[in-house]
C-alpha cells in the first residue's frame, strides 16, 4: 500500500485502473494498492453447496409450485420474528436441512379450506411418506395436529377443529427420519 499525492489523479481518487491498481482512502489518506484477486478454490464442498443452492432456486420456480404456495411461504415468513421474504425463508430452512444431511422433500400445489369445524386440505408431495398437518390459530397456538400419508405423490383429507374456529393457519411437514420437508403457512377463514 502506497500513499499517493497526484496532480493528475487528484487528492483522493477512488476506484481501480486497468484491473491492476485500486485507489482508496485509509484514515483520510489517499492510498494506492495492488488490486486483490479473489480466490475461487472450487473445492468439492463448495461445489456441493453451489449445486444445492441452484437446485433449491430451481425447486422454488418448479412448475407445480403455484402462486398460492409462494403466498403461503410469504405468510409464514411474515409471522417470523425476523422479517424476510417467503423465498428467503424457504432457502434458509432447506439449506439448513441440507447442511445437516437430510434428504430434501417438497410440498407443491397445496390448498386449505375451512368450513364449519372441518378443514379440508390437499396437495402434492415429492416423497411418498408420512406427513403431519399442523393447524394453528392466528396467534400461533396449535389447535390440532394430524397425520396423513403422501401416496402416489398426492395427499388430501380433513381435520376437525373446535367449534367457533373462524380462521386457520396450516403448515404441512414430512414426518420421516432423515427427511426434511415443510410448507409455507396456508390460510383460510370461515
Amino acid at each position: 500500500m502506497a500513499v499517493h499525492q497526484s496532480l493528475i489523479l487528484g487528492k483522493n481518487p477512488r476506484g481501480t485502473i486497468g484491473k491492476q491498481i485500486t485507489f482508496a482512502s485509509w484514515k483520510g489518506i489517499g492510498v494506492a494498492k495492488v488490486r486483490p484477486i479473489p480466490s475461487n478454490p472450487k473445492t468439492s464442498a463448495q461445489t456441493t453447496q453451489r449445486n444445492n443452492f441452484k437446485a433449491l432456486v430451481t425447486e422454488w420456480h418448479h412448475e407445480d409450485r403455484t402462486a398460492t404456495d409462494k403466498e403461503a411461504w410469504d405468510l409464514r415468513a411474515s409471522r417470523q420474528s425476523r422479517p424476510m421474504s417467503g423465498f428467503n425463508l424457504f432457502m434458509s430452512l432447506y439449506r439448513s436441512a441440507f447442511y445437516n444431511g437430510k434428504t430434501l422433500d417438497y410440498f407443491r400445489g397445496c390448498s386449505v379450506s375451512l368450513s364449519g369445524t372441518t378443514v379440508s386440505y390437499s396437495g402434492k408431495g415429492s416423497y411418498d411418506g408420512d406427513i403431519t398437518i399442523n393447524v394453528y390459530t392466528k396467534s400461533g397456538a396449535l389447535i390440532k395436529s394430524e397425520s396423513d400419508t403422501v401416496s402416489g405423490g398426492t395427499f388430501s383429507g380433513t381435520v376437525t377443529v373446535p367449534s367457533g374456529t373462524t380462521e386457520v393457519f396450516v403448515i404441512f411437514k414430512y414426518d420421516v427420519t432423515n427427511h426434511f420437508g415443510e410448507s409455507g403457512t396456508y390460510y383460510d377463514k370461515a
